[in-house]
């Protein structure tokens, strides 16, 4: 049945990256994990999305960059495990980027101006990609986690 299945539930990059500042606002994990298991038997298991993010990947160590709207995260994974004290973040996100990208063509183009957001966002978002793990390393973390 659904219920007795196996839950793992994506931490957040922020959550993960402000886990070992003093005075942090705790308990989101548990939390969760305690109104989920109040009705289902099945286990419950919050993991950081950064590792989640490799192991799409077969990798278990890199560095994950999540860049959100207003934002930007790094956090490191060694191992498998995240390492919250090394984790970095700017207030500079994708939106800072998009009117970047406007004003530059602007300056450039003279018929480019704020109307042209979208068109930028769209280009911007078309070009971002992932980096391909290295060879080989795919196969060890499979036989690692076996």
């Amino acid at each position: 049945r659904a219920q007795d299945l196996h839950i793992i539930i994506g931490e957040p990059f922020a959550i993960s990256a402000s886990r070992h500042l003093p005075g942090r606002v705790g308990g989101w994990d548990t939390n969760l994990a305690e109104q989920l298991g109040r009705s289902r038997r099945g286990p419950v298991q919050v993991v950081s999305q950064a590792q989640m993010a490799l192991w799409a990947h077969g990798i278990d160590h890199g560095i994950v960059v999540n860049i959100g709207q207003g934002q930007t995260i790094a956090i490191p994974v060694i191992n498998g495990e995240t390492i919250p004290e090394l984790a970095q973040s700017s207030d500079l996100g994708s939106r800072d980027l998009t009117m970047s990208m406007v004003r530059h063509l602007s300056r450039r183009y003279r018929n480019v101006d704020s109307q042209h957001t979208t068109w930028c966002r769209d280009l911007k978002e078309s070009h971002c990609y992932v980096v391909p793990p290295a060879p080989g390393t795919r196969k060890a973390l499979v036989d690692r986690l076996a």
